[in-house]
């Protein structure tokens, strides 16, 4: 399942509660009056009373030229916004005017109550079948909030009442693949934390690593994350001289949850930790400084991909695409255990693989102030030289369509806060002058062939924007699906969007599916 949301990158989108897409005021004119032989010419609004006249209507939403369509699977007046899909089936959301999330099972049927969250919407997050969020918001001083989930079979349960938890979610608690486990850093006010692994139900928790320091910057915040049913884990020890800290990289393998230590001495967290696709081996950089190496999540000694390896992807056969430090491209094969070098020089940052596994978006430069980047593309599979796009570090790379045709990439971002909206723009994937496709546009959810959805024209009062489709094998501009909707919208699979509307307060408002042409 795949997600588009107007919190695309780190700007965000902070979504209004109103549930017009627009608004206006009238004022009522009295008719002149004379006091004291001075002409009073204010035509300062009166109330209905005074002026004899009625109050005036309220304005109406322009909610556009295509009303909702495909199928409503719930119908409300109040301002529902989709949050995620499980799956299992089932459609996460809020109700705005109430703060209450409830799932919605896609197949039909009432929705079910999960509860109230007060906390951020991207503190939900799905995992498989299981939905964890934050009842409220993370204290912005400690990072301290109660975690709870929801599945299907369980319902809500209260997994803990005081866990580490980043407002903006950040890998710092998860869910096991089966839906069986949940994994957090058990807070105390002392800022030193426990990781632990709670059944489901909520009804047994193990402490798996004590003492963990929850406030050192170097190592802010630690991490949790499932591979299957394997947890990885990136804290620090709690120590006297907090300087002294340093990462550790854990592995703990469902049932009994055994420590099996990775390392000791790993750079600080920025991010999950790369795991093939069989889930049996992390990429990580060496903590010796010898470049990447594939650590065995069942313990045992690391492989060395490359002593000079820096930025890496796993491509689906769990091939490995890495820059090195010399700025070369190559592929290393799980197979032989061999590298070959794709390009001799001059890129940094390896981004997406096509669907094909023929092609990739890659980076030279990355800006320190935005962290856009420049774009190439890239054979993933021939040497060759790279085929240069943008030469500046201004796009956001966003892959490419199902059938690996076109590479898609945004430009032209806004540098302050508020609705995050920009340029799309694509090639061939031979390369070619960029074309402008979309403006004031968000992320691609890719389809079948050449065809994507889309918002734009989104409405800054309430977040509103329409869906749109487009085929980059013709040349014909966005065709509207549905005017001011709400900007999150849900690929259940490619002949299924999940959307909701609010614009106005009639029949249509509520949840829907639509098939994308």
């Amino acid at each position: 399942m795949r997600r588009l949301t107007m919190e695309t990158i780190a700007l965000g989108l902070a979504l209004a509660g109103a549930t017009g897409c627009s608004s206006s005021s009238t004022h009522a004119t009295p008719d002149a009056s004379t006091d004291g032989g001075l002409t009073d010419t204010s035509t300062e609004a009166m109330a209905p009373s005074e002026a004899g006249d009625a109050a005036p209507p309220p304005p109406q939403p322009d909610c556009g030229t295509t009303p909702p369509t495909g199928k409503q699977l719930f119908a409300s007046t109040d301002q529902l916004s989709v949050f995620a899909l499980t799956t299992d089936g089932y459609a996460a959301y809020e109700d705005l005017n109430t703060q209450e999330l409830f799932a919605l099972p896609l197949a039909g049927g009432p929705p079910k109550d999960i509860g109230k969250m007060t906390s951020q919407g991207r503190t939900l997050y799905p995992h498989g079948t299981v939905v964890l969020y934050l009842p409220i918001a993370a204290d912005p001083s400690t990072s301290i909030a109660p975690l709870s989930v929801w599945t299907a079979a369980g319902g809500t349960v209260a997994i803990s009442t005081s866990i580490l938890a980043v407002d903006s979610y950040y890998y710092t608690y998860d869910a096991s693949d089966d839906g069986k486990y949940v994994a957090y850093y058990q807070a105390s006010s002392s800022g030193v934390g426990t990781l632990t692994v709670s059944s489901i139900d909520g009804k047994s928790q193990m402490s798996l690593v004590s003492d963990i320091d929850l406030t050192n910057g170097n190592c802010f915040p630690p991490m949790v994350e499932f591979a299957g049913n394997t947890l990885i884990a990136q804290y620090c020890p709690a120590l006297d001289d907090a300087s002294a800290e340093t990462t550790t990289v854990a592995a703990f393998a469902d049932p009994t949850f055994t420590t099996v230590t990775l390392g000791t001495a790993f750079s600080p967290p920025a991010g999950p930790i790369a795991v093939d696709p069989k889930g049996k081996n992390a990429l990580i950089a060496s903590p010796s400084g010898s470049g990447l190496a594939l650590y065995p999540l069942a313990g045992g000694n690391p492989v060395t991909v490359d002593a000079t390896g820096t930025n890496a992807i796993f491509t689906p056969s769990g091939d490995i695409i890495y820059a090195t430090s010399a700025t070369a491209l190559k592929r290393w094969s799980a197979t032989t255990g061999m590298a070959t070098t794709l390009v001799v020089s001059g890129l940094n940052y390896p981004t997406i693989l096509s669907a094909d596994g023929n092609w990739l978006q890659a980076s030279a430069q990355m800006s320190a102030q935005t962290e856009l980047l420049d774009l190439y593309i890239v054979s993933a599979t021939t040497p060759g030289s790279a085929i240069p796009i943008v030469t500046t570090p201004t796009t956001s790379p966003m892959g490419f369509t199902a059938d690996s045709k076109y590479s898609v990439f945004g430009t032209n971002f806004p540098m302050d806060f508020g609705a995050v909206t920009f340029t799309m723009e694509a090639t061939k994937t031979t390369g070619g002058t960029p074309n402008k496709i979309l403006s004031a546009a968000t992320s691609a959810l890719y389809t079948s062939a050449s065809k994507f959805i889309s918002n734009t024209n989104q409405t800054k009062s309430t977040g509103g924007a329409d869906i749109v489709s487009m085929d980059l094998s013709t040349t014909n501009g966005p065709t509207v699906l549905v005017s001011q909707a709400d900007p999150n919208l849900f690929l259940a699979s490619a002949s299924e969007l999940v959307y909701s509307w609010y614009c106005d307060k009639n029949a249509m408002a509520g949840i829907w599916t639509l098939t994308p042409p």
